[in-house]
């Protein structure tokens, strides 16, 4: 399995969105937005925009959906 580097979490971060434990369960991971960028108006739009840039190429989003058991 794949970890969440420091650089992956500060790359993702910087746009909106992170890797979270669902009620700190470390194998309920889910990608959420950052509720206080408010980049994002819900989790679904976070993951959809992972997915995104994941299906052009993102290495660290391809990362990130890995971890989490989501398909792109």
């Amino acid at each position: 399995m794949n970890r969440w580097t420091k650089p992956q979490y500060e790359y993702a971060k910087n746009q909106g969105w992170n890797i979270f434990a669902i009620d700190g369960d470390q194998d309920n991971l889910k990608i959420q937005k950052i509720d206080e960028q408010n980049i994002f108006d819900s989790d679904e739009d976070a993951l959809n925009f992972v997915k995104t840039k994941a299906n052009l190429g993102d290495m660290f989003c391809l990362a990130a959906l890995e971890i989490v058991h989501e398909t792109k």
